[in-house]
């Protein structure tokens, strides 16, 4: 086992995933009679992802979603994704949920990443929280013990579909930096 910090920010990072999963359930972990994480129930996804990744972020969140794309209905994306200014020297702010299910997809973080391409450094991960929706049959979830892993029946058309997405909503915004005066 490792530390008890560790442990208790492992457990902490688990019902983060679960929260931004299920916005409209409430959450309360308390570690050494200190509140960590408490998000109120009948949350919409929009207010669960501000809560979990920060309300001071708001401003430089950039809203990505299924209007953007022409996917027919098939495959449905939303999420907020970070304006470059944001990105960290960790993926530890990258969430991506299949189906509801938090996973870690090689492809689908590429898809997120590639679209930051030129507008981050190369070792930094952009701020997101993106949510696919899709036909259950179209995606494999018993491809790893923990369910962390999945395998789409067209993995193309996924990685495009958010790939697209994110690049829509980061064109879409003005992405000049900001220079402080005085």
């Amino acid at each position: 086992l490792r530390t008890p910090a560790t442990q208790q920010g492992r457990c902490v990072e688990v019902v983060r995933q679960l929260a931004l999963a299920h916005p409209a359930v409430g959450f309360k972990v308390t570690c050494d009679a200190r509140v960590s994480l408490d998000l109120r129930r009948g949350q919409g996804p929009r207010e669960r992802a501000l809560e979990v990744l920060g309300r001071e972020l708001e401003p430089e969140l950039l809203e990505i979603g299924a209007d953007h794309l022409d996917t027919g209905g098939a495959l449905n994306v939303w999420g907020l994704i970070g304006t470059p200014e944001i990105a960290r020297a960790t993926a530890g702010a990258m969430y991506i949920f299949v189906r509801g299910r938090p996973v870690r997809d090689r492809t689908l973080q590429h898809a997120v990443r590639e679209a930051y391409r030129g507008l981050i450094e190369p070792g930094r991960y952009p701020t997101a929280v993106v949510m696919i929706e899709m036909d259950p049959g179209a995606v494999d979830v018993n491809v790893h013990p923990a369910k962390a892993e999945v395998r789409f029946r067209d993995s193309s058309a996924v990685h495009q579909a958010v790939l697209r997405a994110c690049r829509r909503g980061l064109q879409g915004a003005d992405l000049t930096p900001r220079v402080p005066l005085g």
